[in-house]
Protein backbone atom coordinates (compact mmCIF):
# COMPACT_ATOMS: atom_id res chain seq x y z
CA UNK A 1 0.00 0.00 0.00
CA UNK A 2 1.33 3.42 -0.88
CA UNK A 3 2.09 6.05 1.81
CA UNK A 4 -1.05 7.87 2.84
CA UNK A 5 -3.39 5.26 1.37
CA UNK A 6 -6.27 4.28 3.60
CA UNK A 7 -6.12 0.74 4.84
CA UNK A 8 -7.85 -1.28 2.20
CA UNK A 9 -10.82 0.99 1.72
CA UNK A 10 -12.31 0.03 -1.64
CA UNK A 11 -10.84 2.01 -4.48
CA UNK A 12 -14.37 2.20 -5.74
CA UNK A 13 -14.79 4.68 -8.54
CA UNK A 14 -11.88 5.22 -10.79
CA UNK A 15 -13.50 8.33 -12.15
CA UNK A 16 -10.58 9.09 -14.39
CA UNK A 17 -9.26 11.98 -12.42
CA UNK A 18 -8.59 15.28 -14.03
CA UNK A 19 -5.14 14.86 -15.35
CA UNK A 20 -2.88 16.81 -13.12
CA UNK A 21 -4.38 16.79 -9.64
CA UNK A 22 -6.50 14.96 -7.16
CA UNK A 23 -10.18 15.09 -7.80
CA UNK A 24 -11.52 16.47 -4.55
CA UNK A 25 -14.90 17.04 -6.13
CA UNK A 26 -15.50 13.33 -5.74
CA UNK A 27 -16.29 13.89 -2.11
CA UNK A 28 -19.54 15.46 -3.14
CA UNK A 29 -20.24 13.69 -6.39
CA UNK A 30 -23.70 12.48 -5.58
CA UNK A 31 -24.43 11.50 -9.09
CA UNK A 32 -22.34 8.77 -10.43
CA UNK A 33 -22.48 5.26 -9.24
CA UNK A 34 -23.99 4.23 -5.99
CA UNK A 35 -26.39 6.00 -3.87
CA UNK A 36 -25.43 5.48 -0.24
CA UNK A 37 -24.29 2.06 -0.94
CA UNK A 38 -20.85 1.64 0.35
CA UNK A 39 -18.73 2.96 3.00
CA UNK A 40 -20.30 6.36 2.76
CA UNK A 41 -23.89 5.59 3.15
CA UNK A 42 -25.81 8.79 3.11
CA UNK A 43 -28.39 10.45 1.09
CA UNK A 44 -26.75 12.94 -1.13
CA UNK A 45 -27.89 15.82 0.95
CA UNK A 46 -25.26 17.93 -0.62
CA UNK A 47 -22.36 15.56 -0.43
CA UNK A 48 -22.43 11.83 -0.38
CA UNK A 49 -21.76 8.90 -2.53
CA UNK A 50 -20.05 5.56 -2.75
CA UNK A 51 -18.18 3.97 0.06
CA UNK A 52 -15.31 4.05 -2.21
CA UNK A 53 -11.91 5.47 -1.93
CA UNK A 54 -10.06 5.72 -5.17
CA UNK A 55 -6.36 5.45 -5.53
CA UNK A 56 -6.78 8.32 -7.93
CA UNK A 57 -8.04 10.58 -5.23
CA UNK A 58 -7.78 9.06 -1.81
CA UNK A 59 -11.15 10.53 -0.90
CA UNK A 60 -14.34 8.77 0.03
CA UNK A 61 -17.27 9.61 -2.16
CA UNK A 62 -20.94 9.04 -2.47
CA UNK A 63 -22.77 8.87 -5.76
CA UNK A 64 -26.23 8.76 -7.21
CA UNK A 65 -26.09 8.41 -10.94
CA UNK A 66 -24.46 5.82 -13.12
CA UNK A 67 -21.61 6.96 -15.25
CA UNK A 68 -20.75 6.01 -18.79
CA UNK A 69 -17.20 5.38 -17.71
CA UNK A 70 -16.13 2.54 -15.47
CA UNK A 71 -15.58 2.67 -11.73
CA UNK A 72 -12.83 1.08 -9.73
CA UNK A 73 -11.94 -0.26 -6.29
CA UNK A 74 -8.63 -1.31 -4.94
CA UNK A 75 -6.08 -1.49 -2.13
CA UNK A 76 -6.81 1.60 -1.03
CA UNK A 77 -9.14 -1.13 -1.89
CA UNK A 78 -10.91 -2.80 -4.74
CA UNK A 79 -11.60 -1.24 -8.07
CA UNK A 80 -14.82 -1.06 -9.96
CA UNK A 81 -15.11 0.10 -13.49
CA UNK A 82 -18.72 -0.08 -14.44
CA UNK A 83 -20.35 1.09 -17.62
CA UNK A 84 -24.04 1.50 -16.96
CA UNK A 85 -26.84 2.06 -19.41
CA UNK A 86 -29.25 4.95 -19.02
CA UNK A 87 -31.51 4.32 -16.04
CA UNK A 88 -35.28 4.59 -15.92
CA UNK A 89 -35.44 4.47 -12.13
CA UNK A 90 -33.56 6.76 -9.77
CA UNK A 91 -32.74 6.19 -6.11
CA UNK A 92 -34.32 8.77 -3.82
CA UNK A 93 -34.91 9.19 -0.10
CA UNK A 94 -38.05 9.67 1.93
CA UNK A 95 -38.58 10.17 5.64
CA UNK A 96 -40.36 7.33 7.40
CA UNK A 97 -43.22 8.92 9.39
CA UNK A 98 -43.03 6.31 12.15
CA UNK A 99 -39.31 6.28 12.88
CA UNK A 100 -38.27 9.59 11.36
CA UNK A 101 -35.44 7.80 9.55
CA UNK A 102 -34.55 8.53 5.94
CA UNK A 103 -35.16 5.46 3.81
CA UNK A 104 -34.37 4.83 0.16
CA UNK A 105 -36.48 3.71 -2.75
CA UNK A 106 -36.87 4.57 -6.44
CA UNK A 107 -38.68 7.20 -8.47
CA UNK A 108 -39.22 7.45 -12.22
CA UNK A 109 -38.26 10.38 -14.44
CA UNK A 110 -41.37 12.33 -13.40
CA UNK A 111 -40.57 12.01 -9.69
CA UNK A 112 -43.30 9.42 -9.08
CA UNK A 113 -42.46 6.71 -6.53
CA UNK A 114 -42.18 3.30 -8.18
CA UNK A 115 -40.42 1.27 -5.47
CA UNK A 116 -41.32 2.47 -2.00
CA UNK A 117 -38.66 3.84 0.32
CA UNK A 118 -37.66 0.91 2.52
CA UNK A 119 -33.89 0.47 2.35
CA UNK A 120 -31.05 1.84 4.45
CA UNK A 121 -29.25 2.52 1.16
CA UNK A 122 -29.91 2.03 -2.54
CA UNK A 123 -27.76 1.90 -5.65
CA UNK A 124 -28.28 2.46 -9.34
CA UNK A 125 -29.82 -0.13 -11.64
CA UNK A 126 -27.45 -1.91 -13.97
CA UNK A 127 -28.35 -4.96 -16.05
CA UNK A 128 -31.69 -5.22 -14.27
CA UNK A 129 -30.23 -5.28 -10.76
CA UNK A 130 -29.68 -2.62 -8.10
CA UNK A 131 -27.80 -2.92 -4.82
CA UNK A 132 -29.53 -2.21 -1.53
CA UNK A 133 -28.55 -2.16 2.13
CA UNK A 134 -30.42 -3.67 5.04
CA UNK A 135 -29.93 -2.72 8.67
CA UNK A 136 -30.86 -5.33 11.28
CA UNK A 137 -29.51 -6.85 14.47
CA UNK A 138 -26.70 -8.42 12.46
CA UNK A 139 -25.56 -5.07 11.09
CA UNK A 140 -25.48 -3.79 7.52
CA UNK A 141 -25.57 -6.22 4.62
CA UNK A 142 -25.99 -5.71 0.89
CA UNK A 143 -28.07 -7.56 -1.66
CA UNK A 144 -29.83 -6.89 -4.98
CA UNK A 145 -33.37 -6.14 -6.15
CA UNK A 146 -34.94 -6.23 -9.60
CA UNK A 147 -36.85 -3.37 -11.26
CA UNK A 148 -40.08 -4.46 -9.56
CA UNK A 149 -38.45 -4.07 -6.17
CA UNK A 150 -38.26 -7.84 -5.53
CA UNK A 151 -35.22 -9.15 -3.69
CA UNK A 152 -33.42 -11.41 -6.17
CA UNK A 153 -30.13 -11.80 -4.31
CA UNK A 154 -30.56 -11.77 -0.54
CA UNK A 155 -28.49 -9.33 1.53
CA UNK A 156 -25.32 -11.17 2.50
CA UNK A 157 -22.35 -9.13 1.31
CA UNK A 158 -20.16 -6.67 3.20
CA UNK A 159 -19.85 -4.66 -0.02
CA UNK A 160 -21.64 -4.97 -3.34
CA UNK A 161 -21.21 -3.15 -6.64
CA UNK A 162 -23.06 -2.66 -9.91
CA UNK A 163 -23.34 -5.43 -12.49
CA UNK A 164 -21.10 -5.09 -15.52
CA UNK A 165 -20.96 -7.64 -18.33
CA UNK A 166 -22.90 -10.19 -16.32
CA UNK A 167 -20.71 -9.98 -13.24
CA UNK A 168 -20.87 -7.91 -10.07
CA UNK A 169 -17.98 -7.42 -7.70
CA UNK A 170 -18.77 -8.20 -4.07
CA UNK A 171 -16.82 -7.99 -0.85
CA UNK A 172 -17.01 -10.54 1.95
CA UNK A 173 -15.64 -10.68 5.47
CA UNK A 174 -14.56 -7.64 7.45
CA UNK A 175 -11.24 -5.88 7.71
CA UNK A 176 -10.01 -4.49 11.06
CA UNK A 177 -12.19 -1.82 12.74
CA UNK A 178 -9.73 0.93 11.93
CA UNK A 179 -10.59 0.45 8.26
CA UNK A 180 -14.24 1.43 8.66
CA UNK A 181 -15.78 4.62 7.33
CA UNK A 182 -18.33 6.73 9.14
CA UNK A 183 -20.66 8.72 6.95
CA UNK A 184 -22.26 12.07 7.50
CA UNK A 185 -25.45 10.17 8.29
CA UNK A 186 -23.73 8.47 11.20
CA UNK A 187 -23.69 5.09 9.46
CA UNK A 188 -20.57 2.97 9.77
CA UNK A 189 -19.91 0.23 7.23
CA UNK A 190 -16.96 -2.13 7.49
CA UNK A 191 -14.55 -2.63 4.64
CA UNK A 192 -14.56 -6.06 3.05
CA UNK A 193 -11.72 -8.49 3.71
CA UNK A 194 -11.61 -9.79 0.12
CA UNK A 195 -13.35 -9.42 -3.23
CA UNK A 196 -14.79 -11.76 -5.84
CA UNK A 197 -17.54 -11.76 -8.48
CA UNK A 198 -21.10 -13.07 -8.62
CA UNK A 199 -23.39 -13.76 -11.57
CA UNK A 200 -26.99 -12.55 -11.95
CA UNK A 201 -28.26 -15.40 -9.74
CA UNK A 202 -25.97 -14.38 -6.90
CA UNK A 203 -23.63 -17.35 -7.32
CA UNK A 204 -20.02 -16.56 -6.47
CA UNK A 205 -18.47 -17.56 -9.79
CA UNK A 206 -15.04 -16.08 -9.07
CA UNK A 207 -13.98 -16.71 -5.46
CA UNK A 208 -13.46 -13.80 -3.08
CA UNK A 209 -9.69 -14.09 -3.01
CA UNK A 210 -8.49 -10.65 -4.07
CA UNK A 211 -7.34 -7.69 -1.98
CA UNK A 212 -8.60 -5.40 -4.73
CA UNK A 213 -10.51 -5.75 -7.97
CA UNK A 214 -12.39 -3.83 -10.62
CA UNK A 215 -15.48 -4.31 -12.74
CA UNK A 216 -15.32 -6.18 -16.02
CA UNK A 217 -14.81 -3.97 -19.05
CA UNK A 218 -14.37 -5.63 -22.44
CA UNK A 219 -14.20 -9.05 -20.81
CA UNK A 220 -11.34 -8.22 -18.45
CA UNK A 221 -11.22 -7.09 -14.83
CA UNK A 222 -8.23 -5.74 -12.89
CA UNK A 223 -7.44 -7.68 -9.70
CA UNK A 224 -4.89 -7.26 -6.93
CA UNK A 225 -3.07 -9.63 -4.61
CA UNK A 226 -0.10 -8.73 -2.48
CA UNK A 227 0.06 -5.16 -3.80
CA UNK A 228 0.42 -6.32 -7.40
CA UNK A 229 -2.18 -5.92 -10.15
CA UNK A 230 -3.10 -7.85 -13.25
CA UNK A 231 -6.22 -8.84 -15.21
CA UNK A 232 -8.59 -11.83 -15.20
CA UNK A 233 -11.25 -12.95 -17.69
CA UNK A 234 -14.85 -13.79 -16.82
CA UNK A 235 -13.96 -17.37 -15.89
CA UNK A 236 -11.48 -16.08 -13.31
CA UNK A 237 -8.44 -17.08 -15.35
CA UNK A 238 -5.46 -14.74 -15.03
CA UNK A 239 -4.79 -13.51 -18.56
CA UNK A 240 -2.33 -10.71 -17.72
CA UNK A 241 -0.07 -11.61 -14.77
CA UNK A 242 -0.32 -9.70 -11.50
CA UNK A 243 2.96 -7.85 -11.96
CA UNK A 244 2.05 -4.16 -11.93
CA UNK A 245 2.13 -1.65 -9.08
CA UNK A 246 -1.13 -0.06 -10.22
CA UNK A 247 -3.43 -0.28 -13.22
CA UNK A 248 -6.32 1.48 -14.88
CA UNK A 249 -9.07 -0.21 -16.85
CA UNK A 250 -8.79 -0.89 -20.56
CA UNK A 251 -10.14 1.75 -22.91
CA UNK A 252 -9.89 1.48 -26.69
CA UNK A 253 -7.61 -1.54 -26.31
CA UNK A 254 -5.05 0.07 -24.00
CA UNK A 255 -4.67 0.28 -20.23
CA UNK A 256 -2.37 2.57 -18.30
CA UNK A 257 -0.21 0.65 -15.81
CA UNK A 258 2.47 1.56 -13.31
CA UNK A 259 5.73 -0.37 -13.19
CA UNK A 260 8.87 0.65 -11.36
CA UNK A 261 7.40 3.98 -10.35
CA UNK A 262 6.50 5.08 -13.88
CA UNK A 263 3.43 4.76 -16.06
CA UNK A 264 3.01 3.39 -19.56
CA UNK A 265 0.34 1.58 -21.59
CA UNK A 266 -0.19 -2.11 -22.30
CA UNK A 267 -2.35 -3.83 -24.91
CA UNK A 268 -4.77 -6.73 -24.34
CA UNK A 269 -1.92 -9.23 -24.40
CA UNK A 270 -0.19 -7.43 -21.54
CA UNK A 271 2.66 -6.20 -23.74
CA UNK A 272 3.84 -2.61 -23.42
CA UNK A 273 2.96 -0.54 -26.46
CA UNK A 274 4.02 2.71 -24.78
CA UNK A 275 6.89 2.11 -22.38
CA UNK A 276 6.71 3.31 -18.75
CA UNK A 277 7.90 6.91 -18.77
CA UNK A 278 5.30 9.10 -17.08
CA UNK A 279 5.82 10.22 -13.50
CA UNK A 280 2.14 10.35 -12.58
CA UNK A 281 -1.01 8.56 -13.65
CA UNK A 282 -2.00 9.39 -17.24
CA UNK A 283 -5.50 9.44 -18.68
CA UNK A 284 -7.52 6.75 -20.44
CA UNK A 285 -7.62 6.58 -24.21
CA UNK A 286 -10.66 8.29 -25.69
CA UNK A 287 -11.12 9.44 -29.26
CA UNK A 288 -7.80 7.70 -29.88
CA UNK A 289 -6.01 10.14 -27.55
CA UNK A 290 -4.78 10.13 -23.96
CA UNK A 291 -3.73 13.00 -21.72
CA UNK A 292 -0.25 12.47 -20.29
CA UNK A 293 1.99 14.45 -17.90
CA UNK A 294 5.06 16.05 -19.49
CA UNK A 295 7.38 18.28 -17.45
CA UNK A 296 4.66 19.44 -15.11
CA UNK A 297 2.16 20.11 -17.89
CA UNK A 298 -0.30 17.95 -19.85
CA UNK A 299 -0.33 17.02 -23.51
CA UNK A 300 -2.17 14.46 -25.65
CA UNK A 301 -0.63 11.42 -27.28
CA UNK A 302 -2.08 8.92 -29.75
CA UNK A 303 -2.16 5.15 -29.24
CA UNK A 304 1.41 4.77 -30.47
CA UNK A 305 2.73 7.26 -27.92
CA UNK A 306 3.28 10.07 -30.42
CA UNK A 307 2.42 13.56 -29.18
CA UNK A 308 -0.39 14.85 -31.38
CA UNK A 309 -1.61 17.85 -29.36
CA UNK A 310 1.55 19.60 -28.29
CA UNK A 311 0.06 22.59 -26.54
CA UNK A 312 0.91 22.31 -22.84
CA UNK A 313 -2.12 22.51 -20.53
CA UNK A 314 -2.12 23.00 -16.78
CA UNK A 315 -4.82 20.34 -16.58
CA UNK A 316 -6.33 18.08 -19.21
CA UNK A 317 -9.19 15.60 -19.12
CA UNK A 318 -10.39 12.78 -21.31
CA UNK A 319 -12.58 13.32 -24.34
CA UNK A 320 -16.31 12.97 -23.82
CA UNK A 321 -18.62 13.23 -26.81
CA UNK A 322 -15.77 14.61 -28.88
CA UNK A 323 -14.63 17.37 -26.52
CA UNK A 324 -12.17 17.48 -23.62
CA UNK A 325 -12.01 20.02 -20.82
CA UNK A 326 -8.62 21.69 -20.35
CA UNK A 327 -7.27 24.37 -18.04
CA UNK A 328 -4.80 27.10 -18.91
CA UNK A 329 -4.00 29.41 -16.02
CA UNK A 330 -7.15 29.82 -13.97
CA UNK A 331 -9.67 29.26 -16.78
CA UNK A 332 -11.25 26.15 -18.29
CA UNK A 333 -12.43 25.53 -21.83
CA UNK A 334 -12.94 22.62 -24.24
CA UNK A 335 -10.81 21.39 -27.13
CA UNK A 336 -11.66 19.06 -30.02
CA UNK A 337 -9.46 16.08 -31.03
CA UNK A 338 -7.36 18.31 -33.31
CA UNK A 339 -6.43 20.46 -30.32
CA UNK A 340 -8.53 23.40 -31.52
CA UNK A 341 -10.25 25.36 -28.75
CA UNK A 342 -13.90 24.54 -29.47
CA UNK A 343 -15.25 26.43 -26.44
CA UNK A 344 -12.99 29.22 -25.29
CA UNK A 345 -11.28 29.39 -21.91
CA UNK A 346 -13.82 31.08 -19.67
CA UNK A 347 -15.00 28.78 -16.88
CA UNK A 348 -13.91 28.85 -13.26
CA UNK A 349 -12.50 26.29 -10.87
CA UNK A 350 -15.29 25.46 -8.48
CA UNK A 351 -14.59 26.51 -4.91
CA UNK A 352 -17.86 25.21 -3.42
CA UNK A 353 -16.85 22.39 -1.09
CA UNK A 354 -13.43 22.48 -2.73
CA UNK A 355 -14.40 20.60 -5.87
CA UNK A 356 -13.01 20.98 -9.36
CA UNK A 357 -15.33 22.31 -12.07
CA UNK A 358 -15.05 20.07 -15.09
CA UNK A 359 -13.71 16.55 -14.93
CA UNK A 360 -13.73 13.48 -17.16
CA UNK A 361 -16.91 12.12 -15.70
CA UNK A 362 -18.52 15.52 -15.84
CA UNK A 363 -17.65 16.84 -19.27
CA UNK A 364 -20.33 16.38 -21.95
CA UNK A 365 -23.07 13.83 -21.54
CA UNK A 366 -26.04 13.77 -23.89
CA UNK A 367 -24.92 17.06 -25.36
CA UNK A 368 -24.73 19.03 -22.10
CA UNK A 369 -21.92 19.75 -19.65
CA UNK A 370 -22.03 21.31 -16.16
CA UNK A 371 -19.59 24.20 -15.78
CA UNK A 372 -18.72 26.74 -13.10
CA UNK A 373 -19.28 30.43 -13.69
CA UNK A 374 -18.81 33.48 -11.51
CA UNK A 375 -16.61 33.88 -8.46
CA UNK A 376 -17.12 34.64 -4.80
CA UNK A 377 -20.74 35.17 -3.81
CA UNK A 378 -21.80 34.92 -7.46
CA UNK A 379 -20.26 31.53 -8.08
CA UNK A 380 -22.65 28.87 -9.37
CA UNK A 381 -22.92 26.16 -11.99
CA UNK A 382 -24.96 25.88 -15.17
CA UNK A 383 -25.24 23.62 -18.22
CA UNK A 384 -23.82 24.46 -21.62
CA UNK A 385 -24.29 22.81 -25.01
CA UNK A 386 -21.48 21.95 -27.42
CA UNK A 387 -21.48 25.43 -28.89
CA UNK A 388 -20.78 26.84 -25.43
CA UNK A 389 -24.26 28.35 -25.18
CA UNK A 390 -26.04 28.19 -21.80
CA UNK A 391 -28.77 25.56 -22.04
CA UNK A 392 -29.94 25.37 -18.41
CA UNK A 393 -29.33 28.08 -15.83
CA UNK A 394 -30.34 26.82 -12.36
CA UNK A 395 -31.10 29.21 -9.54
CA UNK A 396 -27.74 29.43 -7.77
CA UNK A 397 -25.55 28.82 -6.03
CA UNK A 398 -25.74 25.11 -6.85
CA UNK A 399 -23.51 22.14 -7.54
CA UNK A 400 -24.56 20.63 -10.86
CA UNK A 401 -23.84 17.13 -12.09
CA UNK A 402 -24.09 15.46 -15.50
CA UNK A 403 -27.32 14.27 -17.06
CA UNK A 404 -27.76 10.52 -16.93
CA UNK A 405 -30.77 9.51 -18.90
CA UNK A 406 -33.51 12.10 -18.48
CA UNK A 407 -32.37 13.57 -15.15
CA UNK A 408 -29.47 15.40 -13.57
CA UNK A 409 -28.83 16.19 -9.94
CA UNK A 410 -28.38 19.59 -8.33
CA UNK A 411 -27.17 20.06 -4.79
CA UNK A 412 -27.23 23.16 -2.66
CA UNK A 413 -24.05 23.68 -0.65
CA UNK A 414 -24.60 22.05 2.74
CA UNK A 415 -28.28 21.73 1.90
CA UNK A 416 -30.86 19.63 0.05
CA UNK A 417 -30.49 18.06 -3.36
CA UNK A 418 -32.89 17.62 -6.24
CA UNK A 419 -33.38 16.05 -9.66
CA UNK A 420 -34.06 18.23 -12.69
CA UNK A 421 -35.15 17.28 -16.19
CA UNK A 422 -33.66 18.55 -19.46
CA UNK A 423 -36.01 21.51 -19.39
CA UNK A 424 -34.46 22.51 -16.07
CA UNK A 425 -37.64 21.70 -14.14
CA UNK A 426 -37.32 20.19 -10.66
CA UNK A 427 -39.00 16.76 -10.54
CA UNK A 428 -37.91 15.72 -7.06
CA UNK A 429 -36.51 17.44 -3.96
CA UNK A 430 -34.95 15.68 -1.00
CA UNK A 431 -36.92 15.62 2.30
CA UNK A 432 -34.85 18.38 3.89
CA UNK A 433 -36.91 20.99 2.03
CA UNK A 434 -40.28 19.31 2.53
Amino acid sequence: MKPGARARAPRKLELAKTAGRSVMWLSILCCLLLVPLTATLTGCTGATVTSATTRDTGVTTTTFFPTTAPTTIQDSGATTTTSISQPTLFAAEQKDPASGKLLWGYIDKTGKWVIKAQFAGAGIFSEGRARFITDDSQGYKMGYIDELGHVVIKPQFTMAYAFSEGRAMVGVGVRPPESTDTTGAGVTLPNAASYGFIDASGTLVIPAQYDGASDFIGGLAPVEQGNKWGFIDQTGKVVIPLSFDDVRFFSEGLAAVESGGKWGYIDLSGAFVIKPQYESRPGHCSNGLAAVPVNGKWQYIDKTGETVIQQAFDEATEFSEGLAAVRVGDKWGFIDPSGKMAIKLQFETNSINGIDPILPEQGFHQGLAPVTVGTGSRETMEYIDKSGKVAIKPQGPVLAFPFVGPLAQLSLPNGPWMFIDRAGQVVYTSPETN
